[in-house]
């Protein structure tokens, strides 16, 4: 059986250190499939962000920052495409 595995991440280094981890282990088990990480990045972040090349990524823009309609009290996770 294969899968595709995604998962989500923003432009920090917390996340970047846990995509190393989940590329890693895909690859040393030899899972069937493909692995994309979805990775949310604001312009600002895009231009000195330096993980871009650990795997398969999908770059789309980071709605947590600058939107008016976006309340972090009520609904932190905007880091979704």
């Amino acid at each position: 059986m294969s899968l595709h595995l995604v998962f989500s991440a923003e432009c920090n280094n917390a996340l970047t250190w846990q995509a190393v981890g989940l590329f890693y282990s895909h690859r040393a088990v030899k899972q069937p499939g493909n692995i994309t990480r979805l990775l949310a990045c604001s312009k600002e972040q895009l231009r000195t962000y330096r993980g871009l090349n650990l795997g398969p990524t999908f770059v789309h823009h980071n709605m947590r920052f600058g939107h008016e309609l976006i309340n972090e009290t009520d609904y932190p996770s905007y880091n979704k495409p």
